[in-house]
């Protein structure tokens, strides 16, 4: 889930959505599946077949830094 900061004004979505979905692509996801955006938050699920989930985690984080967002992630 990705969430707006509390000090944030605006968040392009749409930018979001395709910066996730090439994260995804190197990581070997296979499905993305971007749901619409709530009011201050976007939801993605998509399956991640990589074999070091913490490097794939760590490039995330990187991706998203200074884009006005926090990100969690479960898994199942």
């Amino acid at each position: 889930m990705l969430e707006k900061d509390a000090d944030a004004v605006a968040v392009n979505w749409s930018e979001l959505e395709e910066l996730v979905r090439q994260w995804g692509e190197g990581f070997g996801a296979g499905r993305l599946t971007p749901l619409p955006p709530a009011k201050d938050r976007m939801t993605v699920k998509l399956v991640l077949s990589a074999p070091d989930i913490l490097a794939a985690v760590q490039a995330l984080y990187h991706g998203l830094y200074d884009r006005k967002v926090n990100f969690s992630l479960s898994m199942d």
